[in-house]
């Protein structure tokens, strides 16, 4: 038993079997709590597109139905935190943004689980972890959704990097 605990602990420190020193824009992100059926994953990607303050995208992406969703970033003063705000189908123009539109707080972390700075880093490497804790409630309830791409909402950590 204390082999597989030094296993599950290997495993945690490396970032859920990634490398630790993965470039953020080559990281590859899925859901801790991935349902049965489902495929999600998500990467950060250099996008340029308007009222983003970084210089890379969320893609949320559905592997079984090929459907991706790009997000924005916004960054509030002080305490505020950071959030992603729907910038629309991946490598279309961005939409015209409503208030009912997809988004989430985002929160970044470790290997160890300890937060990471609100800023992912393009020139650094990627985070072992990322939390979006509204990602999934926003879209079943977004009233141009279908309900078939519905995202995990909570912790999703880097698989692979690519």
């Amino acid at each position: 038993m204390s082999r597989w605990l030094a296993v599950f602990a290997l495993w945690l420190g490396a970032g859920g079997g990634a490398a630790a020193d993965c470039p953020l824009l080559k990281a590859v992100y899925e859901p801790v709590d991935q349902s049965e059926g489902a495929a999600y994953a998500i990467r950060h990607v250099a996008r340029d597109v308007g009222a983003n303050q970084a210089r890379y995208v969320l893609r949320i992406r559905d592997e079984k139905r090929a459907r991706a969703y790009d997000f924005s970033f916004a960054y509030a003063n002080g305490y505020g935190g950071a959030s992603v705000v729907f910038a629309g189908e991946a490598d279309k123009p961005r939409p015209k943004l409503r208030d009912r539109d997809p988004g989430s707080a985002i929160l970044y972390f470790d290997a160890k689980l300890a937060q990471a700075p609100t800023y992912a880093d393009p020139d650094a490497p990627a985070p072992a972890y990322l939390l979006l804790p509204e990602i999934g409630r926003s879209f079943w309830y977004w009233d141009k959704g279908d309900r078939t791409f519905v995202p995990p909402a909570g912790m999703w950590r880097q698989a692979k990097c690519e």
